[in-house]
């Protein structure tokens, strides 16, 4: 038996059996500091492999998604003793702060070119926050194929230079 990343076993078992976007039957989590080793059942190779749970906790690394009862059974046979003892335990996951479909990152060409047709203002506080240079380079896109003043166009060129010339101040802190 080979241990194997928590992560790649946890998403290849989770398209293989909840692919269609559900949820897993039950999560565990280790409930110590240190690292825990468990057995687990990996469903596409039909095979047993051990995985390494460790890191902080509520972190990928920590925690191990089961997807059907065949996976659930293995797993609480082969990993009594940490159940009983409480090195493993339930764990139930929660939501993300913001779903993807609302953020910025995820508009369409549509919604973005709406923002570009409105006054230079809006299109102002709506670059204020983004930070990503694949938005931004989408915004000065369709800004050129719009036929958009110089002045639209400069600003967005002055944005997307900015974020991708950021340096976060701790890696900053490294090169020194």
């Amino acid at each position: 038996m080979m241990s194997k990343n928590v992560g790649d076993v946890n998403a290849t078992n989770a398209i293989l059996q909840g692919g269609d976007g559900g949820e897993p039957i039950v999560t565990y989590k280790k409930a110590i500091r240190g690292k825990v080793f468990v057995n687990v059942w990996d469903t596409f190779l039909e095979s047993p492999e051990g995985l390494m749970l460790y890191g902080e906790e509520g972190s990928e690394t920590s925690i191990y998604d089961i997807w059907n009862t065949k996976e659930l059974r293995y797993f609480e046979l082969r990993n009594k003793r940490l159940l009983e003892t409480g090195y493993l335990i339930k764990y139930t996951r929660k939501e993300p702060t913001q779903e993807i479909s609302n953020r910025k990152e995820a508009l369409t060409d549509e919604q973005l070119t709406k923002v570009l047709k409105d006054k230079f203002f809006t299109l102002q506080s709506f670059l204020a926050d983004v930070d990503s240079v694949p938005v931004i380079y989408r915004m000065l896109v369709l800004a050129e194929e719009l036929g958009k003043p110089a002045k639209t166009i400069d600003f967005i060129k002055s944005k997307l230079s900015d974020v991708q010339s950021f340096v976060p101040l701790a890696l900053q802190e490294e090169e020194e």
